[in-house]
């Protein structure tokens, strides 16, 4: 009776944001309030652990899209981007995955480094997330699943690599306020509060 109840909370939270992220979606233009920004990424996040259990060989497509948005992010939307992404989806795929957590570390951090650095080229993004994935594999011990992601985070950096520009220009253009935000952005806000 108790796992019914659980189940039947979460399918309804799942149902609410969905529905939420459908009518931004609906609506167009930029994604300024907070709220559905968090709804969509609940959105993705549910998306990608359900694409988790999609295996071509021994490559998970949902992990290398997780790491193919968090590249995206953290090089269009800097440093909050590439953290905010990181995380959720790190922490959503770990508790999917039940690993130790190298996947919070590796997608967390490397994002929040990728978007630090994401001022020179889409080569320093690639290079600071791999490396981070790399660190976070080796502290937490090289297992078979951690090898295995290290190759889905390869072939995303390799699809980063190749995407054109324009994309990257769409996702600055619907997340506007992720993508001002820099190391002005407490002055920007205080100062619009005091106005």
């Amino acid at each position: 009776m108790l796992l019914l109840l659980s189940e039947s909370i979460i399918c309804g939270g799942a149902v609410y944001f969905i529905s939420k992220t459908l009518e931004v979606v609906k609506k167009g233009g930029a994604l300024e309030q907070g709220e559905n920004v968090v709804c969509l990424s609940l959105t993705a996040a549910l998306f990608i652990v359900a694409l988790s259990d999609v295996v071509v060989g021994f490559i998970s497509m949902g992990h290398v899209i997780a790491a193919l948005c968090v590249l995206s992010l953290a090089y269009s939307l800097k440093t909050l981007g590439g953290a905010c992404a990181g995380l959720s989806l790190g922490a959503a795929l770990s508790i999917k995955t039940g690993d130790s957590g190298f996947m919070i570390m590796a997608l967390g951090v490397g994002g929040m480094l990728a978007g630090l650095f994401s001022h020179i080229s889409r080569y320093a993004v690639v290079l600071l997330f791999m490396l981070c994935t790399l660190l976070s594999i080796t502290s937490l011990g090289a297992q078979t699943e951690s090898l295995y992601f290290l190759y889905e985070c390869i072939i995303a950096s390799i699809v980063f690599i190749m995407a054109p520009e324009r994309f990257f220009k769409l996702i600055a253009y619907y997340f506007p306020t992720f993508s001002t935000a820099g190391e002005s952005f407490p002055n920007k806000y205080l100062s619009s509060r005091l106005d």
